[in-house]
């Protein structure tokens, strides 16, 4: 990769065409595309990436010559766990040339295809000095001190045209900071624990009668209807279930059946016992 150093004119001519891009950017994808993409015409690289920064986690939003971010790849993987640990570093917010060999697991044996030998870390800042995200520029030749004081100066454009595009929260707890928001929303805090609230609790129950009597069914059998409703008043001697007759009428019938065989039985000894003593004994 060839790698030429542009006289001055032309350089601070493209800062400013690049500027300008930057601060015309209307949502912070376009401005993402900028910083991995068209930064190669101010100084050119072999891989950029974009970070967003919140606290001490560094997430990846771009990559160069990347149509579509897979963030499940292991190389985004391995940026992330790599920018996270840059961004911890006490010089996370200064413009600072990265040394792989200093961050654990950054340079084992299956991430070596990944890493570059020269490595720049540049944080990108809101007015107020907040670092909201950063910049890792690879490739394979050291970068210029020229190269990297225009970097610098465009990461600084990069930085507060990110943050005029970040929706601004009224309520957002930075705000709270302030000395007289505190005193307002503990003042409001005392009002509202003056406010009636209705408390229930919650517990389990069981519903049992105050004196109650045990109804035992006086045969076996099967139901075949209920004559009250659950909850319903009864009376003395009022029928509650109708068992099913199917069993019972048949063991009646059995019964008449052997009943009348016994009859027959008894009629044949009577009449034997006429001619037969031994019948009639």
């Amino acid at each position: 990769m060839s790698q030429a150093s542009p006289n001055l004119q032309t350089a601070l001519t493209t800062l400013f065409q690049l500027e300008r891009e930057l601060r015309q950017a209307t949502n912070p994808t376009e401005l993402f595309y900028v910083l991995v993409n068209r930064l190669r015409s101010l100084s050119a690289f072999d891989t950029a990436i974009v970070f967003s920064v919140d606290g001490k986690h560094a997430r990846c939003e771009m990559v160069s010559d990347v149509a579509v971010l897979d963030r499940n790849a292991p190389f985004i993987a391995w940026a992330q766990t790599v920018g996270s640990t840059c961004a911890q570093q006490e010089d996370a917010a200064t413009p600072h040339l990265l040394d792989l060999n200093t961050i654990d697991g950054a340079l084992t044996q299956d991430m070596q295809e990944w890493a570059h030998p020269h490595n720049v870390w540049f944080a990108l800042k809101t007015a107020n000095g907040r670092m909201i995200g950063a910049l890792w520029l690879m490739r394979t030749i050291p970068f210029a001190e020229n190269e990297l004081a225009l970097l610098e100066k465009l990461c600084d454009v990069a930085g507060h045209a990110w943050q005029a595009l970040t929706p601004k929260s009224v309520w957002s707890w930075r705000r709270l900071k302030d000395k007289k928001m505190i005193m307002a929303v503990t003042a409001l805090l005392v009002l509202v624990q003056f406010i009636p609230v209705s408390q229930s609790v919650l517990a389990p129950a069981e519903v049992i009668a105050r004196d109650p009597v045990l109804v035992s069914a006086p045969m076996n059998g099967v139901l075949k209807e209920v004559l009250v409703h659950p909850n319903a008043p009864v009376s003395e001697d009022q029928p509650l279930l109708r068992y099913d007759a199917t069993e019972l009428q048949g063991r009646l019938d059995i019964a008449e059946e052997e009943l009348l065989v016994a009859q027959s039985e008894l009629l044949s000894a009577q009449q034997g016992a006429f001619v037969d003593a031994r019948i009639k004994g």
